[in-house]
C-alpha cells in the first residue's frame, strides 16, 4: 500500500510538468532574494556603501523596531517577548529578522525567527478571512503571502522541522483561500488589471515557497503544483502578453501613471522569484521590461509628481525596487542615476527604506550623470505623448492621451485630452480619486466632463457605467470590461487612432482622432491637431464631423480646467448661478497657478460663447448637479481642478472647427492671448509673435499648397506649415514672387524664415519646385537626366562643379526666353532675371565655394538644378 501512495504521489509531483513549464529548484532560498545576494552581502557588508547601508539598517533595527512594545524581542528570555501580528509593523520585521538570520550576523536572530513564526502561526490559525471584505480582505491576503512566503523561504533550512511543517500548513490554508476566492474565479481572467496582476503575482510568491514544502500532504503538494502550473500559464498567456503590447518598445502601460508605480515593484518582484526559483530569465526574455524604466522619466512632471493619467498622484521622493534592479539587470544609465539620486543618504527618511537599498541595491556600480533621455516621448500602444523643455526641475511639460483602444476599467474616457505644467499644472485634469466606482468617480472624475476634451451635449442621450445610470456629460462612452490584450481589438473597445507623432528640436506635434470614442450616431470625425512650438506657444486645432444636427440636440463644447478662476474678457450674456455659472462673448482667457500662466485665445469659431463654470458646491458640475467626492482632496498635491470653461458656437454645424492658441508664461513673464487668424478654402492660419502656423482648413494631409493674404510685412516672419508632403521641395512666394525656397521634412513640415519689407503681402508656400534627386546629400552633380524625364533631357548645365561660370543651354526649338532664378544653400534667393534666348552664363564669381540650386522655367515647365562652386 504504501508503495502505491509513494507512486502516486511521485506522478501527482510531476504530473503538472507534463506541460512546458519551468521546474523549481529543490533548494531555498527560491524568492525574493538569491543566495548569490546574500553571499555577496556577507561579503561585502565589512566596507564601503555596503557597509554604511548595512550599520544604518541594524542600528534602526535594535533601537527601535525590537523595542518596540508590540513587537518587543530584547533579550534572550523570550518570555518577556512580544509579537502581536495585528501591528502594521509586524509583516515587515518579520522579513527583517529572516534576513539576520540568512545573514548570521545577529546572534539572536534564529530564536527570533522561531518566536515569530510561533506567533504567526497562531495568528495564521485564527484568522477567518470571511470576516474581512473589499480591499481589507485582499490586503490581507496579500501581506500573508507576501511576507509568510518570505518567512518560511528563508528560515526553511535553520528553523527547527517542526516549526517550518507548521508554517508550512498554515500559510497553504492561506493561498488557498486566495487562490479559490481570487485567481481561480472569472475576475482573476482578467490580464490588464492591476489587482489581478498583483494577486497573480503574490500568489506565485507563496506557491514557490511552498513548492513541495515539508508538513503538507501528498495532497496539498499536488495542490500547489497545479497552483503553480495555473499561475504560469496565466502569466506566460494572459499577462506578459499584455505587458509587452501596451508597454511595447516605449515602455508604456495601459493606465494608472500612479498606478503603474505601485504595480511595476510587485511585477519586478515576480520575475525575481521566477528567476531565483526556476532560473526563468524574464529580464532578457521581454524586450519590453528594459524601457519600463521610461515611466519614471515620463510619468513624472517637473516637481516629481506624477501626472494624473488614471487614478492617483504620487511623488517621486525615494529609490524603489524597480530603479534598483532594473539598474543591476542592465547597467542601464536611467536607472543608475535614479538609484544614485533617490538612493543617496537625504532620500532614506525611514529604516524600510535603508533596508530596500541594501536588500536591492549594485553597490559596485559606478557614479554617473545625467542621461539626458530625449525631451519627446510616444507610447503609441498606450496613446500618451509627453514633451518637455528640459530635464530642470524649472522644466515645462504637456502631455496628451489618445488611447487607440480601452484599457482596463478605469478608463477616463479622456481621448484627445491635454494637460498643460509650468511650475503646477495650469490647463489641468480634474477631479478627486477619493475611491473607486463612487458617485464622484462614476458621474466626474473618470468622465470626459472633468477632461481638456471636447463635449456634445445631447438631452436626450443616457449614460451608464458600471451597469448604473450615471451623469449626462455629453462626453465618451463606456463599454464592458477588457478581460485581456485579445479583446483589444475588438470593435466595442475601439477608441481612437493616432494619425501622426513627430517631434524636432524645438517642437512636437501631435495628430489624433477619438470618434470611436463617442457614440456613433453623434460624430464620426473628432480629429484633434496640437502643436507644442517650445518653450511657451501650443496651438489645438479641432476638426468635427457631427452628425444628425437637424434631428438632433448637438451643443459641442470645448473645454479646459483650471485650479483657480480665469479672467475672461468680453461682456456677460448670461448669469445662470451668480458667480458661478456666468456665459460670455469674450475669446481671452487668462489663468494662473503657482508661478505658472496660461493665456487662451479662441480663433474658431469666429462667433462663439464661452461659459464659466466653478466655485464653492459647483466644481464638479454636470447638467444640473454638482458630485464632489467623499473626502477633501489635497489641493496642493492632486490640483482638482476647481473652474472650467466651456466654448461653444453660436450656430451649430455638421463641420465644425475649433482653432485656440494657449501662450504659456510665469510670473516674471506673464503670458498674453494671441495670435491672429487667416482662413480660406485651403489654408488655417495663424499670425503670432513673427510666426506663421499653416494648417489645412479641411484637416487633410500631404497637402501641396498654402496661402495666406493679406500679411503685414516690415519684419521677418518664420513659417511654419504643418501636414506637407514630406522630404519635398517648396518655394514661398511674395506676391506671386518666388522669395525662398527650402524642402519639408521627414514628418512633412516645412519651416522656412521670408524677411518681409514694409507693405502688405499675398503669401503662398507650393511645391512648384521639382524635388531635390538627391535629397539630404551633396554628391557630386550628375548632368545626367532621369530616363523619361523630358524637361531633365532638354536642360544642360555645364561644366558642373565650376569655378565661376556655369552654362545653361535649354534644347528645344521653341525655347527663345526662360526665367533663371539661383539660390544659396539655405534656400535664399541670390539673383533672378528673364533671359532671352536658349542659352546663359551663369556668372556666380564672388560667392563663397559651395552648393547652390538653380531654377529654370521655360515654356510650361520648370527644373531645378544642383551646382557646385569650387575655388
Amino acid at each position: 500500500m504504501r508503495s502505491v501512495l509513494v507512486f502516486l504521489f511521485f506522478f501527482l509531483l510531476f504530473g503538472c510538468y507534463s506541460q512546458d513549464v519551468p521546474l523549481v529548484n529543490e533548494q531555498h532560498p527560491r524568492i525574493e532574494l538569491s543566495q548569490e545576494r546574500f553571499d555577496w552581502l556577507k561579503a561585502n557588508i565589512s566596507s564601503g556603501e555596503c557597509q554604511e547601508t548595512y550599520q544604518r539598517f541594524k542600528s534602526a533595527y535594535d533601537r527601535n523596531w525590537v523595542t518596540s512594545s508590540k513587537t518587543y524581542m530584547v533579550g534572550s528570555d523570550s518570555t518577556q517577548w512580544n509579537y502581536e501580528f495585528g501591528s502594521s509593523d509586524a509583516f515587515q520585521m518579520s522579513r527583517m529578522t529572516a534576513f539576520l538570520l540568512k545573514m548570521g550576523t545577529d546572534g539572536l536572530a534564529l530564536k527570533r525567527c522561531e518566536f515569530i513564526i510561533s506567533r504567526y502561526v497562531e495568528y495564521l490559525n485564527s484568522l477567518n478571512f470571511d470576516n474581512y471584505s473589499g480591499d481589507t480582505k485582499e490586503n490581507l491576503l496579500r501581506n500573508n503571502c507576501n511576507y509568510g512566503g518570505i518567512l518560511l523561504d528563508w528560515t526553511y533550512n535553520d528553523v527547527p522541522q517542526r516549526k517550518r511543517q507548521q508554517l508550512s500548513r498554515a500559510l497553504f490554508r492561506v493561498l488557498e483561500y486566495f487562490m479559490d476566492n481570487y485567481v481561480l474565479t472569472p475576475s482573476g481572467n482578467s490580464y490588464v488589471t492591476s489587482h489581478n496582476i498583483y494577486n497573480c503575482g503574490i500568489t506565485m510568491h507563496a506557491a514557490l515557497a511552498l513548492h513541495g514544502a515539508d508538513g503538507l500532504s501528498s495532497g496539498q503538494m499536488s495542490d500547489v503544483n497545479s497552483w503553480y502550473k495555473t499561475l504560469v500559464g496565466k502569466w506566460e498567456n494572459g499577462i506578459l502578453p499584455a505587458f509587452a503590447h501596451f508597454r511595447d518598445d516605449d515602455g508604456g502601460w495601459n493606465w494608472g501613471a500612479a498606478y503603474s508605480m505601485f504595480g511595476l515593484p510587485r511585477q519586478y518582484q515576480f520575475f525575481d522569484d521566477m528567476k531565483i526559483a526556476t532560473g526563468t530569465d524574464y529580464y532578457q526574455e521581454q524586450a519590453w521590461i528594459r524601457e519600463s524604466i521610461n515611466q519614471y522619466w515620463y510619468f513624472y512632471r517637473p516637481d516629481n509628481y506624477t501626472i494624473h493619467l488614471g487614478d492617483a498622484v504620487i511623488d517621486l521622493d525615494q529609490a524603489n525596487r524597480v530603479m534598483y534592479r532594473h539598474a543591476a539587470e542592465f547597467g542601464d544609465e536611467r536607472s543608475q542615476y535614479l538609484v544614485q539620486k533617490y538612493g543617496a543618504t537625504q532620500y532614506l527618511n525611514n529604516s524600510n527604506l535603508v533596508f530596500q537599498k541594501l536588500l536591492f541595491k549594485d553597490f559596485e556600480a559606478a557614479t554617473i550623470s545625467h542621461p539626458e533621455p530625449p525631451l519627446d516621448w510616444w507610447a503609441d500602444k498606450t496613446g500618451l505623448a509627453v514633451s518637455r523643455t528640459s530635464w530642470d526641475e524649472d522644466a515645462t511639460m504637456l502631455w496628451y492621451y489618445c488611447a487607440p483602444a480601452k484599457r482596463a476599467d478605469h478608463e477616463h474616457r479622456d481621448n484627445n485630452h491635454f494637460v498643460i505644467i509650468r511650475d503646477k499644472p495650469q490647463i489641468l485634469d480634474a477631479g478627486h480619486y477619493d475611491s473607486y466606482a463612487t458617485n464622484h468617480y462614476n458621474n466626474y472624475y473618470s468622465r470626459t466632463i472633468a477632461h481638456n476634451s471636447i463635449c456634445v451635449f445631447d438631452g436626450s442621450e443616457s449614460y451608464r457605467a458600471f451597469g448604473r445610470s450615471v451623469s449626462n456629460d455629453g462626453g465618451q462612452i463606456w463599454t464592458d470590461r477588457l478581460e485581456n490584450v485579445g479583446e483589444v481589438t475588438n470593435s466595442n473597445h475601439r477608441r481612437g487612432e493616432w494619425l501622426k507623432f513627430a517631434a524636432g528640436d524645438e517642437y512636437a506635434y501631435y495628430i489624433s482622432d477619438a470618434a470611436d470614442s463617442y457614440a456613433s450616431d453623434k460624430l464620426d470625425r473628432f480629429e484633434r491637431r496640437l502643436l507644442y512650438h517650445k518653450p511657451d506657444r501650443v496651438i489645438v486645432l479641432d476638426h468635427l464631423h457631427l452628425r444628425n444636427v437637424s434631428s438632433k440636440e448637438r451643443k459641442a463644447k470645448y473645454i479646459n480646467h483650471f485650479a483657480n478662476r480665469p479672467d475672461i474678457n468680453g461682456q456677460v450674456v448670461n448669469t445662470a448661478v451668480a458667480n458661478k455659472i456666468i456665459t460670455y462673448n469674450g475669446k481671452d482667457y487668462k489663468a494662473s497657478h503657482g508661478n505658472g500662466n496660461v493665456a487662451i485665445r479662441t480663433l474658431l469659431p469666429e462667433s462663439t460663447t464661452t461659459t464659466l463654470i466653478g466655485g464653492s458646491a459647483y466644481e464638479y458640475w454636470v447638467n444640473g448637479t454638482n458630485y464632489p467626492p467623499n473626502n477633501s482632496p489635497d489641493f496642493e498635491l492632486a490640483h482638482p481642478g476647481t473652474w472650467r470653461i466651456e466654448v461653444e458656437p453660436t450656430q451649430v454645424s455638421e463641420d465644425l472647427v475649433y482653432l485656440h492658441t494657449i501662450k504659456i508664461g510665469d510670473n516674471q513673464n506673464p503670458s498674453n492671448a494671441g495670435g491672429e487668424l487667416f482662413e480660406n478654402g485651403s489654408t488655417i492660419g495663424v499670425d503670432w509673435e513673427n510666426h506663421l502656423y499653416l494648417f489645412h482648413s479641411k484637416g487633410d494631409t500631404l497637402n501641396s499648397t498654402y496661402s495666406v493674404n493679406p500679411l503685414d510685412g516690415n519684419r521677418t516672419i518664420k513659417i511654419f506649415a504643418l501636414d506637407m508632403q514630406a522630404n519635398t521641395s517648396y518655394g514661398v512666394f511674395i506676391n506671386d514672387d518666388l522669395a525662398r525656397t527650402g524642402d519639408s521634412n521627414e514628418d512633412g513640415i516645412f519651416e522656412i524664415t521670408v524677411d518681409l519689407a514694409e507693405g502688405v503681402y499675398n503669401l503662398v508656400v507650393r511645391d512648384t519646385i521639382a524635388g531635390d534627386p538627391n535629397p539630404g546629400t551633396d554628391p557630386e552633380p550628375d548632368p545626367t537626366p532621369e530616363p523619361g524625364d523630358e524637361a531633365e533631357g532638354e536642360v544642360k548645365v555645364y561644366p558642373n562643379p565650376s569655378d565661376g561660370i556655369f552654362t545653361v543651354l535649354i534644347e528645344h526649338d521653341e525655347v527663345n526666353e526662360f526665367h533663371l532664378s539661383a539660390f544659396d544653400s539655405a534656400g535664399r534667393k541670390i539673383m533672378e532675371y528673364l533671359n532671352s534666348g536658349n542659352r546663359a552664363d551663369l556668372n556666380l564669381n564672388g560667392l563663397s565655394s559651395g552648393v547652390y540650386y538653380i531654377l529654370i522655367r521655360y515654356l510650361d515647365k520648370q527644373v531645378k538644378r544642383k551646382i557646385v562652386l569650387v575655388d
